[in-house]
């Protein structure tokens, strides 16, 4: 009798020390949200995370921390995550690092034209203002003759005055600039030519083109190309318009006479979007590495 206590006791202990294990192997995968479930096929680590809860379920938690095979996965899981998750960062870099040069020369462009109105206000002010001042000086106390100079001068201001003010409108939109074909990151977006230095590594490609879980068709390629026609930063891409602006803002063509303010803005605007949209990818692999911290 005592004896078959003893194996009692040690079979109902032993299934308490292996419950919570076989527990949690068995929901493992199916606790990730779907979109962390479609990264982690995206990366190959799916079938992985299965032959582990399928390991863990066979074994007990000491004999786990001892089993080579169980190791060697989980090792492969978590640097395939590290890679995974440094690809991220490099294309952000990149991202960032255009999104820096579009950002200084639109600063520089943005200085050059304030200080171009600026001393468009001053001529205006100092021309006209002192053309106007010396017509009307002259019609004081003079004959016809001298009235007729003094109205001359004052049609005479107002035309110069006319014409610094037009030329002030075509300063506000600041100076276009020219360059040559440099493709940047918003090429690839749009599957256009690029150098391979600007190619986006096939984890982040495959985020970025496959249907959002629980949406309606659409990837996130897809909805950052419709928000930035909603917003009016380009057309329809299909369209004639859409084309060559798409083209001038990935770098995709020789921009001459193109590089503009607006231009400019619109690119960092669009970089940015997109740097959201690949940094997302990040929190999808930090949740997967959470869960394989559990077993």
């Amino acid at each position: 009798m005592n004896v078959w206590l003893r194996n009692a006791l040690l079979v109902m202990i032993l299934g308490v020390a292996m419950t919570p294990r076989r527990c949690l192997a068995e929901d493992l995968y199916n606790s990730l949200s779907p979109t962390a479930e479609e990264v982690s096929k995206d990366i190959g680590v799916s079938k992985h995370i299965k032959d582990l809860e399928l390991r863990a379920k066979s074994l007990n938690p000491d004999a786990i921390k001892l089993d080579v095979q169980f190791l060697f996965v989980k090792q492969q899981v978590t640097e395939i995550l590290l890679t995974t998750f440094l690809e991220t960062r490099v294309v952000v870099s990149d991202i960032d690092d255009q999104m820096a040069r579009s950002s200084e020369l639109k600063n520089l462009l943005e200085s050059r034209r304030d200080r171009a109105v600026q001393l468009n206000t001053i001529t205006n002010f100092t021309s006209g203002g002192a053309l106007a001042m010396i017509g009307s000086g002259l019609q004081i106390g003079g004959g016809a003759a001298i009235n007729n100079a003094g109205n001359v001068l004052e049609i005479a201001a107002g035309a110069v005055a006319t014409g610094i003010s037009s030329y002030a409108l075509k300063q506000a939109s600041g100076e276009k600039r020219s360059a040559g074909v440099n493709p940047n990151m918003l090429s690839r977006i749009f599957k256009l030519p690029t150098a391979k230095d600007k190619d986006f590594p096939t984890p982040v490609w495959n985020f970025l083109n496959e249907p959002i879980p629980g949406g309606n068709g659409e990837s996130r390629r897809d909805q950052l190309i419709e928000r930035w026609v909603q917003l009016g930063r380009i057309p329809p891409p299909n369209s004639k318009a859409g084309q060559r602006r798409v083209a001038l803002l990935a770098g995709a063509v020789a921009q001459t006479h193109a590089v503009t303010i607006d231009l400019l803005d619109d690119r960092v605007a669009m970089l940015n979007d997109m740097r959201a949209a690949v940094g997302s990818m990040s929190r999808e692999l930090l949740e997967i590495m959470k869960a394989m911290r559990k077993l």
